[in-house]
């Protein structure tokens, strides 16, 4: 389909970066053939590398979540942010990983990962509708007029005071991960940050979507 490869050519993807980065897995889905020579290519200077959430199912034994981070790490791969705990089955814990990289390299390490022995199951949420969600504490220098803007600040992105003294506040918000970003950007450009703790995050499938042990 010309089409289709006239939006991947080199021109299109310096005029248009953000099109690219929004439209590439349906382009991967509609016109498979294009992408056929792009495996080893790398992106072009200039354009980030795509945010990848892999959600695992894994058994709870000694060893094996340094086996899982592993597999990222020993192809330079770093870990934005990894939270991990027991499921209802309390011989499985479910690890929510996040990455950034090539769609065809993260998919090579998630078929790679599958077949450790501790790997129940293994998914990529972003190739689906997925819910997701991170928590962040965050403990703030405030007095005097400081206080009202980031009582404020608070309010405005529905975070909760948790705890507030003399001179400081500390704050709690859960959202989505871009929503912890504008929150804390925001929030420091009112306040001195004294402390902050991130939860990572935690994902699901949306609607009847699940992912569970195989019968």
């Amino acid at each position: 389909m010309p089409e289709c490869r006239n939006l991947l050519s080199p021109r299109a993807v310096r005029r248009y970066p953000a099109v690219l980065l929004t439209a590439s897995r349906r382009l991967a889905r509609a016109c498979p053939e294009t992408l056929t020579g792009l495996k080893s290519r790398p992106f072009p200077a200039g354009i980030p590398a795509l945010r990848h959430i892999i959600s695992i199912l894994l058994q709870n034994e000694a060893g094996a979540l340094a086996r899982v981070a592993n597999m990222f790490s020993a192809r330079g791969y770093n870990i934005d942010s990894l939270s991990v705990a027991p499921t209802h089955d309390s011989t499985v814990s479910r690890l929510t990983l996040v990455t950034n990289g090539s769609d065809d390299v993260v998919h090579q390490i998630v078929q790679q990962t599958r077949k450790l022995i501790d790997v129940v199951e293994i998914e990529d949420l972003v190739t689906q509708d997925h819910l997701e969600c991170e928590l962040v504490l965050i403990k703030v220098e405030a007095s005097g007029d400081v206080i009202a803007q980031v009582t404020e600040c608070a309010r405005k992105h529905r975070a909760i005071l948790l705890d507030e003294s003399a001179e400081t506040r500390t704050i709690r918000l859960a959202g989505t991960g871009a929503e912890v970003d504008e929150f804390v950007s925001e929030l420091s450009a009112i306040a001195d940050v004294l402390e902050l703790v991130r939860s990572g995050v935690a994902a699901l499938g949306r609607g009847t979507q699940i992912m569970a042990m195989p019968a």
